[in-house]
């Protein structure tokens, strides 16, 4: 297969069909094409792990898991040029055929729970060990949030409980298929949940809370969160796993032993598939791997580490979650320049930042990871500020 648009047309590329519904998953090879003859080698290991070769040399980019190629495959289809007058002739097949696998899984089959990272556990502090809330407050704190809320928040409150009361009569899609696009899953658990979980915080009515336990209910039926090549790690994704951790952590105390678990262990699961599939798997999809800056990477980001710490001293894979949220912290508070600008510009800036803002707070209140003290933080303000139009009213857009 041709890539007729990357790289002067002389790359190839493949596609991959899932369930019968049409070709799906394209990926690129990053194998340069030339005339002549060529040796492609298609070598199944497992059912997760599939290595494609030409001439000798791995070609990179097939997700074995958004094809769905774990399910099995009945055949290998090659063609020509589209647009292109070149015939692609094919001669000399082989096949081996090996009873066993050849290496141990990579990656779990869906449903499955994942390795955790071999690193030492960031423990949480000794005071919030089977505490909840956790994450942004304590229980503690609470009277005083409930104060500012009839007080010098009011107008933030009121706004909060105008939505809060609309969602009381509503419920999320049942069918993870009607909720696994990024807008859906950030709005419906990121947005509303949330307001649903922080109304119960902000009035100590068990209404607001209880519903957000049915919300949570239905999140956590869903097989996977999200679809196609960033199933389990899109931007959505990472947005769904932050709404269901706050909303775990501020409702605890209205869940059942059953949903806790249920819950508790549905976090790990999409924690471990948002750090290994999109963190670790340089095969996956995903420009934003490669740039600390990038908006994207830090909503995926806040996902990994609210999700590892809301379940932290609960499973000691969680605990080791909570390193690997911290070590990928270290990397964008190293990363952020000193003057705080971003070379996305001040919209994408305020998109990203402000989840990083939340992931330093995050850790720093439940762990000894304090990123606060990074010289680029304290100048973020000020890009923006810099970057403002005459009147203040708008902002010079330069991403």
């Amino acid at each position: 297969l041709y890539a007729p648009y990357l790289s002067g047309n002389d790359s190839y590329g493949w596609v991959s069909t899932a369930d019968g519904t049409g070709w799906g998953s394209r990926r690129y090879a990053r194998s340069p094409r030339s005339p002549g003859w060529h040796e492609w080698t298609f070598t199944v290991n497992n059912e997760t792990d599939i290595v494609v070769a030409v001439d000798g040399k791995v070609a990179t980019g097939f997700d074995m898991m958004a094809s769905k190629f774990f399910r099995g495959f009945s055949g290998i289809f090659l063609r020509g040029g589209v647009e292109l007058e070149e015939r692609l002739i094919v001669d000399d097949i082989s096949v081996t055929w090996q009873a066993e696998p050849l290496t141990e899984r990579t990656r779990p089959l869906p449903g499955e729970k994942r390795k955790a990272p071999e690193l030492a556990a960031v423990p949480l502090k000794p005071e919030l060990a089977g505490q909840h809330p956790r994450l942004f407050f304590t229980r503690e704190d609470i009277p005083a949030i409930q104060e500012r809320c009839k007080t010098t928040h009011k107008d933030f409150f009121d706004r909060l409980m105008g939505g809060a009361n609309g969602y009381l009569g509503q419920l999320p899609p049942k069918d993870a298929a009607q909720c696994n696009g990024d807008q859906d899953m950030q709005q419906w658990a990121w947005w509303r949940l949330t307001t649903l979980a922080f109304g119960y915080i902000a009035t100590g009515d068990a209404r607001y809370g209880q519903k957000a336990a049915e919300w949570l209910d239905i999140f956590v039926s869903y097989p996977d969160w999200g679809t196609g090549e960033e199933i389990s790690q899109s931007m959505g994704a990472a947005n769904m796993i932050s709404g269901v951790a706050c909303a775990y952590d501020w409702c605890y105390d209205l869940l059942s032993e059953q949903q806790r678990t249920r819950i508790g262990d549905k976090l790990l699961r999409q924690v471990g598939e948002l750090y290994w599939t999109g963190f670790m798997d340089p095969q996956t999809a995903g420009y934003w791997k490669g740039d600390e800056q990038n908006n994207h990477r830090h909503h995926r980001l806040c996902g990994l580490t609210l999700g590892a710490l809301c379940i932290a001293g609960e499973t000691p894979e969680a605990d080791a979650y909570v390193a690997a949220a911290a070590n990928e912290a270290k990397k964008v508070a190293a990363a952020i320049p000193p003057d705080g600008s971003s070379h996305e510009g001040p919209h994408y800036s305020a998109f990203g930042y402000n989840y990083v803002v939340l992931l330093f707070e995050a850790l720093r209140r439940c762990t000894d990871v304090d990123l606060y003290t990074t010289p680029g933080l304290q100048g973020i303000p000020y890009f923006r500020a810099h970057l403002m139009t005459p009147g203040f009213s708008d902002t010079f857009n330069i991403s």
